[in-house]
């Protein structure tokens, strides 16, 4: 075991003790626990479409109408294009599947791919060791991150919606083919959330311990 390892951890982060008790109060006032409650939140719902976005419109793409109350699918070619490709021990995982999918079709890139990982990752952190975020002055929420998120989203949403368009599969409720870019075919989900992330900026204002969100709107345009 190196020297390092052996060494005790530096009492209150290396800070003195009234440092940290300062630090601490910051944290725990009304202000930063609901920004901190809020942005968990936020990401969980951002996740929660990048789900959607990914496996549902995935197994959409083979949907194949109806037998009486029946949706019919091409199974065999989901089969063979989305979950053999996942197999692992034997055992597919259609979240992997569907992202490879993407990967092959041009809408995100392996890199991208890669980094919904770290995705999940934090959504897992702030759902199930949200307590560490909300008394633990070095453990906050990473926005950093969660702007690469809205991005992936985005991109993705944008390829079904371009998908959409040239199929001629987005329509009034005339039943009129729209003229759109897939920019301009935001989805109901995108712009709830759009919504949401300024309620959740909003009340950043006043917590003098949050993450800065000054200039989101920027990064994920």
């Amino acid at each position: 075991m190196d020297d390092a390892a052996q060494r005790p951890r530096a009492p209150y982060g290396g800070r003195t003790r009234e440092e940290y008790a300062d630090l601490l109060r910051e944290k725990l006032t009304p202000p930063s626990l609901r920004f901190t409650l809020a942005f968990a939140g936020l990401f969980q719902l951002t996740h929660e479409l990048l789900k959607s976005a990914i496996l549902d419109k995935v197994r959409e793409y083979y949907w194949r109408g109806f037998d009486g109350s029946t949706q019919l699918y091409d199974e065999d070619a989901y089969t063979r294009d989305v979950l053999e490709p996942s197999l692992q021990g034997g055992r597919p995982n259609r979240f992997r599947g569907s992202v490879a999918w993407l990967v092959r079709a041009e809408a995100i890139t392996s890199t991208e791919a890669d980094r919904l990982q770290s995705i999940y990752s934090h959504r897992h952190e702030l759902t199930h060791e949200l307590g560490k975020y909300l008394v633990d002055i070095d453990k906050n929420p990473d926005l950093d991150l969660y702007v690469e998120a809205l991005a992936l989203l985005r991109k993705i949403q944008n390829f079904w919606a371009q998908m959409e368009i040239d199929t001629g599969g987005l329509i009034t409720l005339e039943g009129e083919d729209i003229d759109a870019t897939a920019d301009a075919a935001v989805p109901l989900s995108a712009y709830l959330l759009e919504l949401c992330i300024e309620a959740v900026d909003e009340s950043r204002v006043s917590a003098p311990n949050a993450p800065d969100p000054s200039g989101m709107q920027e990064r994920r345009s």
